[in-house]
């Protein structure tokens, strides 16, 4: 097993319930032709103050559960594009990132 960090080739996924993870890192494994994707959520959409109004947006990943801090998604290599993976998976991959959720994104990356 080889865990490979994409460093400078992050790129981010947004799922069906709005949480954003950071595909940072993916694991080859011997004998496989897969590739394991990990995932670690950097935001969500969520209620920006639930004790005062009921107004959205995006929010940074520490207001949410454990259970959704990271994710895998199994890549097929001899079949299915990643991006294809991604979306079978219920995943889309983010083009166009705002700037709210861009301002999560670095902060996340900072520390």
């Amino acid at each position: 097993m080889a865990k490979i960090y994409l460093e400078n080739k992050k790129f981010y996924v947004v799922n069906e319930d709005k949480l954003v993870y950071k595909v940072g890192t993916f694991e080859a494994y011997d004998g496989y032709d897969t590739l394991h994707f990990n995932l670690e959520l950097v935001a969500g959409w969520d209620y920006i103050n639930p004790d005062m109004n009921d107004i959205q947006g995006w929010c940074p990943a520490d207001r949410f559960i454990e259970d959704v801090q990271s994710e895998t998604v199994i890549v097929y290599m001899m079949e299915e594009s990643i991006k294809k993976s991604f979306e079978a998976e219920d995943y889309t991959i983010l083009e166009n990132i705002d700037a709210r959720l861009q301002e999560i994104i670095d902060k996340h990356n900072e520390a």
